[in-house]
């Protein structure tokens, strides 16, 4: 599976947040008066596809962005434009397996201190649930966050904490 790419990411995310099928500038701008939230993503957008000219046709230039580059979109000096919000989405989307995998750990040292709490066993979780008894003690025992999907922990998170 080929890697998206920050600019089709760009295009995705404006589309989504737009509620439209096309990416017509002009249509965008025109829903950005009401819509405020496409106004960083569509400046970003303007940046990137080399038509800064269209944007400041719709909006005023602002003496900050007259310094702004497709190389420096990320700088503190536009912390006040949700560029970096936009960037970490997109990061996200890419490494979606990684963070994954971090999500499980975590939900897993909750539901350690859970199945102590509780004083519920392994086996009573594999067993209510239908599990596989191996992976689970393998994520529970040995942290071994391959071995199970997000859901499945998810899963085992609402039952220990619903339990009695």
């Amino acid at each position: 599976m080929r890697r998206i790419t920050f600019n089709a990411f760009l295009k995705q995310y404006l589309i989504d947040l737009s509620g439209q099928t096309s990416l017509s500038i002009h249509r965008l701008f025109k829903l950005s008066k009401k819509n405020y939230r496409l106004r960083d993503p569509l400046l970003l957008y303007c940046l990137l596809e080399n038509k800064l000219n269209i944007y400041y046709k719709y909006f005023e230039q602002n003496q900050n962005l007259v310094l702004l580059t497709k190389e420096n979109f990320l700088d503190e000096a536009y912390s006040n434009y949700s560029f970096q919000k936009i960037y970490q989405s997109y990061l996200r989307r890419i490494n979606t397996y990684e963070y994954d995998l971090q999500t499980k750990s975590l939900i897993r040292d909750n539901i350690i201190k859970m199945m102590d709490n509780k004083k519920i066993s392994k086996y009573r979780i594999y067993t209510d649930l239908s599990l596989n008894p191996g992976n689970i003690n393998d994520y529970l025992t040995n942290g071994n966050s391959k071995k199970v999907s997000l859901d499945l922990v998810k899963k085992i998170f609402n039952y220990c904490s619903n339990y009695r």
